[in-house]
């Protein structure tokens, strides 16, 4: 009950309980003379038996933020106590902490003696530039954003045969690149860094050309799943080459068109020439010496006889 001559202000009612808890009821409004006010208390029920109250003066600090970040109700509080002060944000300004008039020349401790309004301080945030370079492909325009604030980082994809991989900062080669988000807290210039497409493995396999008897092997390289290149038809005296074999018997004849699938050996086959020499002929046969001398002498022989006999009758007619 108001006893007093006077309105109680807005206040707080501070009950404690036999077992020490302590049990608050707030009046939002005047309590004028005479009058009786009420509220319920939480946590009380019909048998609680308080040993002390307290009544305080409650205030009500009020928060302008100067159209900036979202609107913040008023707090009311036991007067003489601590706020718990928020703290606005804004995607353009920095939020400077709040003062006591517009002029924003007295913070505010955060005490509220009485109710007031206090004001929010802001200062436009500070701008960095994030920029791109890239020998491949095309490198993204620049991004300016605030301080602090974040960049998503592009993928550049794929430019012909090379792939990206991520960025760096320049001048920082042999570091890890990455993609992502990117907290930009400077003025920075970002370098791409690509893949180049990978070297394929070619394997080799070993093809022997054996001469079969008539001559030294020749081995060639060709690439492991490709048809086999064959070598210059070879030559064997007194023998004609006839193609090439898979064994040595000439039973299993090449295939231009089947692969080398692993290390293969190709055998020559031969066919031994016919002989060429006439059966009848009177001329000694090649590798004969002696029959080749008689025959070269008996010739010689005769022509001196041939021409004896033509300069004695040269000589007869010269006479006459």
């Amino acid at each position: 009950m108001n006893n007093g001559n006077d309105p109680i202000p807005p206040s707080v009612l501070e009950l404690t309980t036999e077992d020490g808890s302590v049990l608050t009821a707030y009046f939002g409004e005047d309590i004028l003379p005479t009058n009786q006010a009420a509220s319920s208390i939480e946590g009380s029920n019909a048998n609680t038996r308080f040993i002390s109250a307290a009544l305080y003066e409650i205030v009500t600090v009020t928060f302008d933020t100067k159209g900036h970040g979202t609107q913040i109700d008023p707090i009311t509080v036991k007067k003489g106590t601590s706020v718990t002060l928020p703290e606005p944000t804004d995607l353009k300004y920095d939020f400077g902490g709040w003062f006591t008039e517009e002029g924003l020349t007295t913070s505010f401790n955060g005490t509220a003696a009485t109710s007031m309004t206090v004001y929010a301080k802001w200062t436009e945030k500070e701008k960095v530039t994030v920029s791109f370079e890239s020998k491949y492909g095309t490198a993204p325009e620049a991004k300016t954003v605030n301080k602090g604030g974040v960049v998503e980082l592009p993928n550049l994809g794929t430019d012909g045969d090379y792939t990206f991989v991520g960025w760096i900062m320049k001048g920082s080669e042999g570091t890890d690149p990455f993609i992502g988000e990117y907290t930009a807290k400077e003025n920075i210039t970002f370098t791409a860094v690509w893949e180049a497409p990978s070297t394929p493995i070619i394997e080799m396999v070993d093809v022997t050309f054996d001469m079969n008897g008539h001559g030294d092997s020749v081995t060639k390289q060709t690439e492991k799943g490709k048809p086999i290149t064959l070598i210059d038809d070879p030559t064997a005296e007194g023998y004609t080459f006839k193609g090439w074999t898979y064994d040595k018997e000439g039973e299993q004849a090449f295939d231009p068109k089947k692969n080398a699938d692993q290390d293969t050996t190709l055998y020559a086959q031969w066919e031994k020439n016919a002989d060429s020499a006439p059966t009848n002929s009177t001329i000694p046969r090649t590798g004969d010496n002696q029959m080749a001398l008689l025959a070269s002498l008996c010739f010689s022989a005769a022509a001196l006889i041939a021409v004896g006999i033509a300069l004695a009758a040269y000589r007869k007619r010269k006479h006459v």
